[in-house]
């Protein structure tokens, strides 16, 4: 699912819930920004930073082919 279609539906479901319950998903949104900050640090100390390694995932990107396998 695409980044913005899903920031609309959490939107839509969000505008539906009573304010004790929309207290209770800010802090669990919250919750799970530290939770990834926690477990992406210590990676990039070393550098491996995943956004890095986003160069692998683009076919533009690749030096050799298939075709240079045989």
């Amino acid at each position: 699912m695409k980044a913005e279609k899903l920031k609309e539906q959490i939107k839509i479901q969000l505008d539906h819930l009573p304010e004790e319950i929309l207290k209770e998903a800010y802090d669990f949104l919250l919750f799970i920004e530290q939770k990834h900050k926690k477990e992406t640090e210590p990676l990039k100390k070393f550098g491996l930073d995943l956004e890095a390694f986003e160069f692998w995932n683009d076919e533009n990107e690749t030096d050799y082919s298939i075709e240079d396998t045989k």
